[in-house]
């Protein structure tokens, strides 16, 4: 049986998380070997190694851990209504009676991916960052544009071009992703 050790390994993402998971893999075999408890202890790392001519390149995946809860919903919520043009958001107090409004741009028509992203990302982050300021967690509405889609592919006026740009999941993905990373539900 062969083994090779490699030391002085940087990742480019998640560096920190892989690192700390095979500290905590460590001590579980350690506390295992001493028969103390150990069940609280290690995280699964997927490893992938793939070869290509340019050499070996090795990917680690692990979970990273969920931050501590920041909002309270028992003191309202931050309510969004994602438009083809702008976000609304309301923002509730504990009863559910508004008490904020606004309104996010998001001209995403006409403009390439990289342009796309760049729009839903600075918009979802102003998002996030009142759901912080606030403490309350934000509430979507789940919407499936399949069939207004299927209506629209007939009609050749600049609603159906606008809503055919419309990136609705890229959208909630960010949002959800951002509020994830924040501790905001």
């Amino acid at each position: 049986r062969k083994s090779i050790v490699l030391e002085d390994i940087c990742f480019a993402y998640g560096q920190e998380e892989i690192f700390r998971a095979i500290d905590e893999n460590e001590k579980r075999k350690f506390f295992k070997k001493e028969k103390r408890p150990y069940s609280h202890l290690g995280k699964a790392l997927s490893y992938l190694f793939k070869k290509d001519k340019k050499g070996w390149t090795v990917f680690v995946t692990v979970d990273k851990d969920k931050p501590n809860k920041t909002s309270n919903s028992n003191i309202g919520m931050i309510g969004l209504d994602i438009n083809v043009n702008h976000i609304a958001l309301a923002e509730t107090d504990h009863f559910g009676n508004i008490i904020y409004k606004k309104n996010i741009p998001l001209n995403l028509y006409g403009k390439d991916k990289n342009q796309t992203l760049a729009i839903i990302g600075d918009a979802t982050r102003e998002i996030v960052e009142i759901a912080i300021a606030k403490e309350k967690p934000i509430v979507l509405e789940d919407l499936n544009f399949e069939k207004k889609k299927q209506a629209l592919k007939e009609q050749k006026n600049k609603y159906s071009r606008m809503l055919s740009s419309f990136a609705y999941s890229k959208i909630v993905t960010f949002i959800e992703s951002r509020s994830f990373k924040k501790g905001i539900q």
